[in-house]
């Protein structure tokens, strides 16, 4: 888990390939709500970047300013 630095929200930084299992549950209670939280960011296109990379193109990301907006 991580504080923002900004606004004091809790955030989580999981995915697929890093995140095993939540420390301090079942095993079970573990990946279901993992299974959960992946297929909620992995199927809602809210809170996903498509950025077409073209000649010349340069992307920034900071997580800092993109999660400003949401408590």
């Amino acid at each position: 888990m991580r504080v923002h630095p900004v606004t004091g929200w809790k955030s989580l930084f999981l995915n697929r390939v890093f995140t095993h299992r939540i420390v301090g549950f079942e095993a079970g209670e573990s990946k279901a709500l993992l299974d959960y939280l992946f297929d909620l960011y992995e199927r809602t296109l809210d809170i996903q970047v498509r950025f077409k990379w073209t000649p010349r193109t340069s992307a920034l990301w900071d997580n800092v300013s993109t999660s400003l907006g949401h408590p």
